[in-house]
């Protein structure tokens, strides 16, 4: 089941410092992606660079934490915060209103 709970905090997060959602990468700066955002909050810590992250004294990919903890599939993933698509950067969400409207359409078959 997706949770619901999580994501509010990143909406939350996001309205609050619009200018921490930087969807080009997982983390940059004080800037991170939907993934990075959801990472941090559940108290996952970075490992090094790139999107290695420390979670649970297991070491895994930002996505990879945050699939676990917003509970979603890899499918709803790569559509939320992920660049499966060739145009995603030309789609990705900018603002908290559009994280808001793309995790309603992830997770609109719960």
């Amino acid at each position: 089941m997706p949770n619901h709970e999580l994501m509010d905090k990143i909406i939350q997060k996001i309205s609050d410092e619009p200018e921490s959602l930087n969807m080009s990468d997982y983390f940059c700066g004080t800037q991170a992606c939907i993934a990075g955002h959801a990472a941090l909050l559940m108290g996952a810590k970075r490992a090094g660079n790139g999107s290695s992250m420390t979670y649970e004294s297991r070491r895994l990919s930002a996505a990879d934490v945050a699939s676990e903890g917003l509970g979603i599939t890899y499918a709803q993933a790569c559509n939320l915060f992920t660049s499966c698509a060739l145009s995603f950067e030309a789609h990705a969400p900018r603002t908290s209103e559009e994280v808001a409207a793309r995790w309603k359409k992830v997770t609109s078959g719960y």
